[in-house]
């Protein structure tokens, strides 16, 4: 189905598609898949006034400094994450919406891609009847829960759970649709904000079948770029260490399942792959743990024996889940690290609490047919689940529907 419609579709963000992580991935994998199919789609987004972001159909939209503000978010909260959360607030600046009123009110359809530069877009479409869609990759309130007992300053904290969770719930209210990634968090939706069932849609996460494949030839390149030794097993993790919960995996990996799982097996190696892992973060550790700053992270999962998704806390589907099994990979999660994958525990991929993890680990390292095993039936189900396409076709659908409804 292809649109005919002049700037048919358009998707707003709080900050443009690179560099990747998980919410740009899931935007770039609608927007290219919605070109490829003929739709007419501008992308518009936020960027710090210091860059110069171009993209193909895209408005960028400059963010002020305000350094001085930052400095004193970062201050009075006592660490970065101050910094952090003002970004997110200002990208609802009435000055920043006023650039890209126009294309918002000329387009068939609008989706705000997550909540944080949602709020105006929203109301303005509201405001002329035409529809609109909010994208919500993580429940962002159930998110901030979650994270509540890692943060040291609560009295601050709490008060950015309470700011979320409004945001959040005025959001969707606001737009006519709102799309999640899971069943798991539409019932959080229903939950949280009282969202009825007829206005949510589950579309999940997919994965770039053709780049994340199975490739014995690259492992064995990468195997001896890292200088490797073919006897010695490969684990890895990929993720952003800005994102609290890729942080607080990646910190049990270093501080305990690396040193659990050398007691049994003392030749593997980790791969941390990882761009923003901060400097020194590895200086006092054991170098078979191996930073990757590196953007293209197959070659990496590739060359892995075994991947690793220790989550604690987490939101929306796991983009690197899905990546890790479209590669044919063994996986070992706990069950929110494969939250919303509907992978089979034991047959495409293992889960196991926290406490488990080592062992569960180290038995998978001991038995090469089990890990073959679970290798194909791993991009099996990869080829069924998790394709974009799949993806692409239920935001078509959406769409169709919606332009239907509003008489279009």
């Amino acid at each position: 189905m292809a649109g005919n419609l002049t700037n048919e579709i358009t998707l707003v963000n709080h900050k443009p598609l690179n560099p990747p992580d998980g919410g740009t991935i899931r935007i770039e994998g609608i927007l290219s898949g919605l070109r490829t199919q003929g739709h007419d789609v501008l992308f518009a987004h936020w960027e710090a006034e210091s860059r110069n972001y171009l993209s193909f159909n895209a408005v960028t939209v400059g963010k002020p400094k305000l350094g001085t503000v930052h400095r004193l978010a970062k201050y009075l909260y006592g660490g970065t994450e101050g910094s952090a959360a003002l970004d997110l607030i200002l990208c609802n600046l009435p000055s920043l919406f006023a650039r890209i009123r126009s294309n918002l009110g000329s387009c068939s359809v609008l989706q705000a891609e997550q909540i944080w530069s949602a709020l105006l877009p929203l109301m303005y479409r509201k405001a002329i009847n035409k529809v609109s869609v909010l994208d919500d990759h993580n429940v962002e309130a159930a998110l901030a829960m979650r994270l509540s007992p890692y943060f040291q300053n609560q009295r601050v904290y709490q008060n950015w759970v309470r700011y979320v969770s409004a945001l959040e719930s005025t959001s969707c209210r606001l737009a006519d649709i709102v799309v999640v990634t899971s069943e798991l968090e539409k019932r959080d939706l229903e939950r949280l904000h009282h969202v009825g069932q007829k206005k949510i849609r589950v579309i999940p996460n997919g994965t770039d079948l053709k780049k994340y494949r199975p490739d014995p030839e690259l492992a064995i390149e990468t195997r001896k770029k890292l200088q490797i030794d073919e006897e010695s097993p490969i684990l890895a993790y990929v993720g952003r260490f800005a994102y609290p919960p890729n942080e607080l995996a990646i910190r049990y990996i270093r501080d305990t399942l690396a040193p659990a799982l050398w007691k049994t097996h003392p030749d593997s190696r980790f791969l941390l792959i990882s761009r923003d892992l901060p400097e020194g973060f590895l200086a006092r550790s054991d170098r078979r743990i191996i930073e990757v700053k590196d953007d293209s992270d197959y070659p990496y999962i590739n060359v892995a024996d075994v991947c690793l998704a220790p989550l604690e806390v987490g939101g929306g589907t796991r983009l690197k889940v899905a990546n890790y099994l479209a590669c044919g990979k063994a996986v070992v999660s706990t069950p929110i690290g494969c939250e919303g994958i509907p992978a089979k525990s034991n047959k495409e991929v293992i889960i196991t609490e926290l406490q488990d993890f080592p062992d569960r680990v180290a038995a998978l390292l001991d038995d090469k047919n089990v890990r073959d095993e679970l290798c194909v039936n791993a991009r099996s189900f990869a080829e069924k689940s998790c394709s974009w396409e799949a993806s692409v076709s239920a935001f078509e659908h959406l769409f169709e529907n919606l332009r239907t409804v509003n008489g279009k």
